[in-house]
């Protein structure tokens, strides 16, 4: 956990840095927040890097050949790693639906008697960016923890929320009021924990897909391990093996 302390560390640091070096140039802070605090999507390659620089052959991340039942990760660091990209996932998805609403304004024709709610709109815009991030990490965390990503992906979705919403709260404090006025309304709290529930809902398809593919993930970093020659030669013999079953 050292060198996940100090790969989150280097992480952070670059998103300090990068976010004021946003405001240095005039990018304002609800855009550079999430922009910068997108870089959490790089943890896993940065504790990557770290652990085999100071670990050498002894790090987890070195090559070698691992039998089926502990390929992949283990739950704590996934609940790390999964918490984190949520984060990453939401930030991303928020820049992109930052854009799309500058262009949705640039051209329409917005009357100055009916303001336009830009929190509300950004929320709808990066949903689907959302969903199909939430996807694919639940499809991860089923090939790398089986079973287990049933509960790791909705614990992961609600620290990922959490810390989301402690960023918010830090960087921009008057985004943050506004995300609290708007639980101060049913239809708000209801909203945010629909798309809370769905959100998870579709991570938990990607869980069930991943453990569909588990099994196959394996083989595949198997052969990524063979010689061209041999992984040939599995596959002419299994091709044959199929042919024959099915004759």
């Amino acid at each position: 956990m050292k060198t996940l302390a100090l790969a989150f560390g280097i992480v952070l640091t670059a998103i300090l840095v990068l976010f004021f070096a946003f405001r240095a140039f005039g990018v304002a802070d609800k855009v550079a927040g999430p922009l910068a605090s997108s870089l959490l999507g790089l943890i896993t390659w940065v504790h990557g890097v770290v652990d085999k620089a100071l670990n050498g052959s002894e790090s987890k991340f070195s090559k070698r050949i691992i039998p089926v039942n502990e390929f992949g990760i283990s739950w704590p660091l996934m609940l790390v790693y999964a918490g984190l990209i949520v984060v990453a996932i939401v930030e991303a998805a928020d820049i992109v639906a930052w854009v799309l609403l500058k262009l949705i304004l640039q051209i329409s024709v917005v009357s100055a008697s009916r303001p336009i709610q830009n929190l509300a709109l950004v929320s709808v815009l990066a949903l689907p960016g959302v969903f199909w991030g939430i996807f694919l990490l639940g499809r991860w965390i089923g090939v790398m923890t089986g079973a287990k990503g049933y509960w790791i992906l909705p614990v992961s979705v609600l620290t990922g929320r959490f810390l989301e919403a402690l960023a918010i709260s830090i960087r921009t404090p008057q985004l943050f009021l506004e995300l609290l006025d708007s639980f101060r309304n049913v239809s708000g709290v209801a909203a945010s924990v629909g798309m809370l529930i769905i959100a998870t809902g579709v991570g938990l398809l990607g869980v069930w897909r991943g453990n569909r593919i588990r099994i196959g993930a394996y083989f595949n970093y198997l052969f990524k391990q063979l010689p061209d020659a041999t992984r040939n030669a599995i596959l002419d013999m299994t091709f044959e093996e199929a042919k024959g079953q099915i004759a």
